[in-house]
């Protein structure tokens, strides 16, 4: 028993001893310029929105040019779902605190399956296929949708109109 806690004393001074005196700082990491890329191509960001639209970015490489856009475009779409969702999430969490019935489990699911259901078809698409002597063909993809198109087509799906109307006024 003495042996015990003398080794977990010793253990315990060893510890101390070693960790550090200052706090560590995380190393922000600075996003490589990838040569060719288009200048809205963010490799560490690849949904975000601003005040008028929803934005989503990929870029995918297939040996097959067709493959490679169909892949990079269908990622900025689901990137660009993820944009709208974020937003709502946020939306939500803010009338949450007004009322609880957007706490429940019944009405977070009820918007993912809303948000999930959205036609984002009508989103405005770029497409930037970098031309190079590799195998592979590299596609960069950008879809945007206005916030206030993505709001009509949520509005549409979502039966809640007092939601809605928080949503448009964030």
């Amino acid at each position: 028993m003495r042996f015990f806690i003398i080794a977990a004393l010793f253990s315990g001074l060893i510890l101390s001893a070693c960790s550090p005196t200052e706090p560590l700082q995380e190393e922000v990491e600075e996003p490589e310029e990838i040569p060719g890329a288009p200048s809205w191509y963010d490799d560490l960001e690849h949904s975000y929105a601003d005040t008028v639209s929803f934005y989503g970015i990929a870029m995918a490489a297939a040996a097959d040019s067709a493959e490679a856009a169909e892949l990079s475009l269908t990622e900025a779409k689901e990137n660009l779902r993820f944009a709208i969702d974020e937003f709502v999430e946020k939306v939500r969490e803010k009338a949450g605190e007004e009322s609880a019935n957007y706490n429940s489990p019944e009405f977070i699911i009820r918007l993912r399956n809303a948000v999930n259901e959205m036609d984002l078809s009508g989103a405005e698409s770029e497409i930037k296929h970098l031309e190079e002597n590799t195998i592979a063909h590299h596609v960069y993809s950008k879809t945007v949708l206005s916030r206030s198109d993505a709001l009509d087509i949520l509005s549409g799906i979502i039966d809640d109109s007092a939601f809605i109307s928080k949503v448009r006024e964030f």
